[in-house]
């Protein structure tokens, strides 16, 4: 059994899509300058589905002292009025590709 074997066959097809277009995977560009661009090239080539009844703002609020300001980007269903409750979702990871627009969320609502 190889390490492929265990990854979720709904999976497999964006994995080997993702590596049919990069030969050896992001970590096979060792430059950060041209990895980004790669991964650029590619968001630029997948649509992402609307996200119908939810509106989408950002927000930019001060970093720490020194540092610069950090932006937040904010989904508010459009039909409900008032305050919400709301997630805090901090993404740890990615420096190699960091692009706060290719991530954003489904669109589609939690139901009770």
């Amino acid at each position: 059994m190889s390490a492929r074997d265990l990854i979720d066959p709904e999976m497999r097809a964006a994995l080997d899509a993702m590596l049919e277009a990069i030969p050896g995977g992001y970590n096979s560009i060792p430059d950060i300058v041209k990895r980004r661009e790669v991964s650029e090239q590619l968001a630029a080539a997948r649509r992402l589905p609307p996200s119908p009844g939810i509106a989408i703002s950002e927000r930019t609020v001060p970093g720490p002292v020194g540092a610069p300001d950090i932006t937040l980007r904010i989904y508010r269903p459009e039909a409900v009025p008032g305050p919400r409750p709301g997630i805090y979702f901090i993404h740890g990871g990615d420096a190699q590709r960091a692009a706060r627009r290719h991530r954003r969320v489904s669109g589609v609502p939690a139901r009770p």
